[in-house]
């Protein structure tokens, strides 16, 4: 089981809420770990955790490229970033149904992602610190020499 000291949430910036990811992380992240915060416009100013709505995608970057595991909103940019990163990431989508987004795209991105072995697709009642350490122990690696594919 890998150790797990560096981890990254991150939220995004756009313009919807996400506090019921961040309500489970702070219940089940390892006591030994150290975080970045992303939110974005996620209120965060009651817990203790040391948070910030934006970070220059470069200061993400290398937060992401340092860390240990990386949990995010299953946005476009996170999941890429993670990726590039060779994160094996936690995506936990937003749902319209709790009004987090208006559509279904980032529960779309995180069920591909995980049925390609990529990254695990999580909602925030089924995340735990199992997945946690499993995401952490794995890493994704580019393919320089993609199977050919025919398009019809």
């Amino acid at each position: 089981k890998k150790d797990v000291h560096r981890i990254v949430v991150t939220l995004g910036s756009g313009t919807h809420v996400f506090r019921r990811l961040v309500d489970r992380l702070v219940k089940i992240l390892p006591a030994s770990s150290e975080g970045v915060w992303q939110t974005g416009c996620t209120p965060v100013a009651d817990l203790n955790i040391k948070a910030q709505p934006t970070l220059p995608s470069a200061v993400l970057d290398k937060a992401i490229a340092d860390a240990d595991v990386v949990i995010g909103h299953a946005g476009c940019g996170t999941a890429l970033s993670a990726l590039n990163a060779g994160k094996f990431a936690i995506l936990v989508p937003r749902e319209p149904q709790y009004g987090e987004l208006v559509d279904t795209h980032q529960i779309e991105i995180a069920r591909w992602l995980e049925e390609r072995n990529l990254a695990f697709h999580r909602d925030p009642n089924s995340i735990n610190t199992q997945d946690i350490f499993v995401a952490a122990g794995r890493r994704v690696c580019r393919d320089d020499t993609p199977p050919i594919f025919k398009l019809a």
